[in-house]
């Protein structure tokens, strides 16, 4: 599956994996209370990346990272 295709631990240097929940996409939670999810859309040919972390910078960098993960994996 796509979810075991995706390593977080490798993808994501310091952080560590908490969880994850696939009820709406593939969604990450770390251990500094971020998160990262993947969504596919139901309509488009698309893959949404969504982030939250404690800074815009780390944000961002997941955000870029969660969209090379979206091209790997598709």
């Amino acid at each position: 599956t796509v979810r075991d295709r995706i390593n977080p631990a490798r993808m994501f240097p310091g952080k560590k994996l908490m969880d994850t929940d696939t009820k709406d996409g593939i969604k990450f939670f770390f251990d500094d209370y971020s998160w990262l999810l993947l969504r596919p859309s139901g309509t488009e040919p698309l893959v949404r990346v969504y982030a939250e972390s404690g800074s815009k910078k780390d944000s961002a960098a997941m955000i870029k990272k969660g969209c090379e993960i979206a091209k790997e994996v598709a």
